[in-house]
């Protein structure tokens, strides 16, 4: 019995040893890691990602050349990403994966010296799902670790996104959702629960099925996800964020320094939500930005929409680990590669679906021609509204729709016809997904 006892002290002891070991570690491994990032990645140009700190997987695309992504300082064109996948904290390798990006979006040419940062680190899978006719990563799917930072010095694992001084908004598609940023954000996502856009500085508007649905400096947007990775309802409500989801974020990198916003207090949330159910921007005195922000979002991008009121979510107590070989999603058709073939010219100005050649008028970096209150390219309307049920699947960045992960049996879509058209869904036999609510046609293809 005294033998037994012995034992399990030394068994307490040692593990207490390990954990304060791994918490000593923790701070210095991400001291180690900005450091990589200041001094192997100052030379990364446009469109272009930098390996910044160990461990990672990079998946190429299928004809990308002289691919070599595999140690720290290593430099890629984000055209020839495919994938990526980030490993989080190990602290018996010192290990933390950080990749650092410098993408045009849909920046003018005019302004070849701004750039929109990226800073993807910790348990993180991106995936380029940008067409032709879109700058490389200009569309992608994200998935991230949640509540998981090992210590108090480093962050949960995310993306940080930074738009450069002097562009007013920037447009992405992430994960089937159009955001426009102009400001800094930190974005979360986990299927079957929340993509998270925390703005700490600036503005973000997430704009769908009509709606526009906004967070300011200081709050979050929650956008609800299925399995798939895609929107499953409409967004929540804008509300303060919460600062231990937001503690050490590896800032540093960014192109420009910036002070993380304040949680917003009760009584300027709940102006925000009056002003929303106004149809009216949540714009005004501090610590509210200024209704000059807002002046890009014209009537037909849609209306302000205040957002279902509900509690994020819940996941398992222990978080969602990223699954198995990254992404729930179905792999794309070989050819859907995500960036223009070498050689190819964009589509003449008024193609539909692109915008003409400079993408927005020179001397007003941000925003849109006037009255021209087209979507971006991969956006497509959806039948009757996203109110939480079940929507046929939407259309991939280049028009062609993604099939649903196989449900035991149900039918696949064919493969879409040489020339990119989009095929109608097959009908509805041998388990396959039903048709739209209503039995109404598909979505039309996007504009």
């Amino acid at each position: 019995m005294q033998y037994l006892r012995k034992w399990v002290l030394a068994w307490l002891l040692l593990s207490v040893s390990v954990v304060l070991a791994q918490d000593a570690s923790c701070p210095a491994i991400v001291e180690a890691a900005l450091n990589a990032v200041d001094e192997f990645c100052q030379d990364t140009g446009r469109n272009q990602a930098c390996y910044g700190n160990i461990s990672l997987s990079a998946e190429p695309q299928a004809d990308a050349a002289d691919f070599t992504f595999e140690k720290t300082g290593d430099i890629v064109d984000v055209s020839d990403i495919e994938s990526l996948t980030l490993e989080p904290m190990d602290a018996a390798n010192n290990a933390w994966g950080v990749v650092l990006m410098q993408l045009q979006a849909d920046i003018p040419d005019t302004l070849p010296g701004q750039n929109v940062t990226f800073i993807l680190y910790g348990d993180v899978a991106i995936q380029n799902a940008a067409s032709n006719d879109q700058n490389p990563m200009q569309a992608f799917y994200l998935q991230t670790g949640l509540g998981d930072a090992p210590c108090e010095e480093a962050p949960e694992s995310g993306l940080l996104i930074q738009t450069p001084d002097g562009v007013e908004e920037v447009s992405f598609n992430i994960n089937g959702t159009d955001v426009s940023v102009g400001s800094t954000v930190m974005i979360q996502a986990q299927p079957e629960s929340d993509m998270t856009i925390n703005t700490v500085e600036g503005t973000a508007v997430v704009e769908l099925d009509g709606g526009l649905y906004p967070a300011v400096a200081g709050s979050r947007i929650r956008v609800p996800m299925g399995e798939d990775l895609r929107p499953a309802g409409i967004p929540a409500q804008p509300e303060a964020y919460d600062e231990v989801h937001l503690q050490g974020l590896p800032l540093r990198p960014l192109g420009r320094p910036i002070d993380v916003a304040p949680p917003l207090p009760p009584e300027v949330v709940e102006q925000i939500h009056e002003q929303l159910a106004q149809g009216q921007p949540p714009c005004g005195e501090a610590p509210l930005p200024p209704c000059e922000r807002f002046e890009n979002f014209q009537p037909e991008r849609g209306g302000w929409t205040p957002g279902e009121n509900r509690p994020p979510i819940a996941l398992p107590p222990d978080g969602q680990p990223l699954p198995p070989g990254g992404f729930p999603l179905p792999p794309r058709p070989e050819g859907e590669q995500g960036q223009r073939p070498e050689g190819q010219q964009p589509p003449p100005a008024g193609t539909p679906g692109q915008r003409p050649e400079g993408q927005r008028p020179e001397g007003t970096p941000g925003q849109r021609p006037e009255g021209q209150g087209q979507p971006p390219a991969n956006r497509t309307p959806q039948p009757g509204g996203n109110t939480g049920g079940q929507q046929p699947p939407p259309p991939n960045a280049v028009g062609t729709p993604i099939p649903p992960p196989p449900d035991g049996g149900g039918q696949q879509p064919p493969p879409p016809p040489p020339d990119g058209g989009q095929q109608p869904p097959p009908p509805n036999s041998g388990g396959g997904p039903p048709p739209p609510p209503g039995g109404g046609p598909p979505p039309p293809p996007p504009r």
